[in-house]
């Protein structure tokens, strides 16, 4: 009930348009006025008993106007609201004048109250306008006064009177303090938004020569990526003046150099309202490239609408160069890095490599067997040494030259190759001797292996001078942790094992046995000189 009566007298507000609010809120403030200033007077005229009827039939249709009047402002109609108001109180004041009798009525003193509110709600012309209605309102009555036109008037006070020169007191004094309230609002009202447009221009004044002054490029174009504005800094470092400019599009810069799907990208991003980062390589008026870092984003207005884009840039073509330079010399680099890598690698296989057969040399076997050795005892398995070396090798060489023995050596190389696993190593460990060794096997098994390269050894068969030459080898066999637990010992045990089989005939495979047992050989048949054939 309370929040109705409240929106009832609380006048409407248009935003955006303080001067229909302002004129909207005296309107409603005469109208209610008017309201019940009708209604204090029809009480009057009850209870007061001496009023013409027709003064209670003029104050009935004022308060029907009124409360129309009301209705009109609610629905926003204040300038149709406003002419009928001036309208409807000229003619209820002249009407009332005339239903008393008499200019000297105090109603009369209403036609003040209208100029006071024409003024206020339609400047000068409204208080040009109702001063010229009032007076020649005043100057009828007074002349159809005189010529008797009018009732006898009765001067007796009544509580008409009484409520109606109240009525007057309280409005005129409630418009005047109205329309100061208004004034002082007003003016309070210019001062804070002249303050705060004082404010808006220092910080507008900051922010252009912020902008003026940046190091980076600035450009704002409109929907169509027209251009509308350009800092100095943009026309230093294109070539192209402010004017040249203006009304371009930002294409007069392009190159190929940058891809289309850059562009394609761009576009995408900041139409639908994201800002975009990224590189293009442009070309200036004087035909120079040069690279360019941009940040392009949307403007827009107050609603969230798109208006502009703007594009913060900044030339990075030293950098890139410096980047550029600096990519190449890394490439450089890796390729002396690779160069010396490769180098290495090298050097080192020649330093771990037999420079005529290939195979490892004995000091990549004390580098390999140490682990295998511990790999071994970790997972508790055997490791076997098979020692090699070929019989009366020093008699070859003295007989049919090293040329004849290196090829030996190189086909007994290969041999020794094709029967080593992959994990196996095969190492020239001597002159004549080659060594192999074999991970998780057992003594006996490796003893098997020697004997089949043993017979391969057969094979193998040189021509010299319209002569065949072949070779035999002899073997010696020893296994960790059989044999011995270090590394030295269980070569040293193989070493002597072959030795073993030189002494007892050559061309055999023996196996490591301890001094007090005899060392266990496979018989074969004695080869104890060349054969040449």
């Amino acid at each position: 009930m309370i929040t109705s009566i409240k929106q009832w007298f609380t006048p409407p507000v248009f935003e955006d348009d303080e001067e229909k609010t302002l004129r909207a809120s005296l309107l409603n403030a005469g109208a209610i006025t008017a309201i019940l200033f009708s209604s204090l007077v029809i009480f009057g005229i009850l209870i007061g008993g001496k009023t013409p009827k027709s003064t209670l039939l003029i104050d009935v249709f004022a308060l029907t106007i009124s409360l129309l009047l009301h209705q009109w402002l609610r629905r926003g109609k204040i300038e149709f609201a406003g002419i009928w108001l001036m309208t409807l109180g000229f003619i209820l004041i002249t009407g009332a004048i005339a239903s008393l009798g008499t200019i000297r009525t105090p109603t009369t003193t209403n036609y003040l109250l209208l100029v006071v509110m024409s003024g206020v709600l339609f400047d000068l012309r409204g208080i040009l306008t109702s001063t010229i209605a009032s007076s020649m309102a005043v100057l009828g009555l007074i002349l159809a006064e005189n010529a008797g036109i009018l009732p006898q008037p009765d001067y007796a006070v009544t509580v008409t009177q009484w409520i109606t020169y109240t009525g007057a007191f309280g409005i005129t004094g409630g418009l005047f303090f109205f329309t100061f309230q208004s004034m002082r609002k007003t003016i309070t009202r210019a001062e804070r938004e002249i303050t705060e447009r004082k404010r808006v221009e220092v910080e507008l004044r900051k922010l252009t020569q912020a902008v003026e002054q940046s190091p980076a490029s600035i450009a704002i174009t409109d929907l169509k990526a027209n251009i509308e504005y350009v800092n100095p800094r943009f026309t230093q470092v294109t070539g192209y003046g402010f004017d040249e400019v203006i009304g371009k599009k930002p294409s007069i810069l392009k190159t190929d150099l940058t891809p289309a799907e850059t562009y394609s990208q761009l576009w995408e991003t900041i139409t639908a309202g994201n800002e975009w980062r990224g590189e293009f390589v442009n070309r200036k008026k004087n035909g120079s490239l040069y690279y360019e870092s941009a940040i392009i984003s949307p403007i827009t207005d107050l609603n969230g609408v798109f208006t502009h884009y703007l594009a913060v840039k900044e030339d990075i073509t030293e950098r890139k160069r410096a980047e550029e330079a600096l990519q190449k010399a890394n490439e450089q680099l890796q390729a002396h890095l690779t160069e010396i890598e490769n180098l290495h690698t090298e050097l080192r296989e020649q330093a771990l490599r037999d420079p005529l057969t290939g195979l490892y040399n004995r000091r990549y076997l004390s580098e390999t067997i140490k682990r295998e050795i511990i790999r071994a005892k970790r997972e508790k398995n055997h490791l076997s040494v098979i020692m090699s070396d070929i019989d009366h090798f020093k008699i070859i060489n003295d007989t049919y030259g090293h040329q004849v023995g290196d090829q030996f050596l190189l086909k007994i190389a290969n041999l020794m190759k094709k029967h080593a696993r992959g994990s196996d190593i095969v190492c020239r460990y001597g002159g004549e001797e080659f060594l192999l060794v074999l991970p998780a096997t057992t003594v006996k098994s490796a003893a098997k292996r020697a004997e089949e390269i043993r017979q391969k050894c057969k094979k193998i068969i040189i021509q010299h001078e319209g002569k065949d030459v072949s070779i035999t080898l002899s073997f010696g066999v020893a296994c960790y942790p059989t044999h011995g637990q270090a590394v030295d010992e269980i070569i040293t045990k193989a070493d002597k094992a072959m030795y073993q089989s030189k002494h007892s005939g050559r061309n055999k495979v023996t196996t490591y046995l301890k001094p007090s047992n005899k060392s266990d050989s496979i018989a074969l048949p004695p080869l104890t000189k060349l054969k040449t054939r």
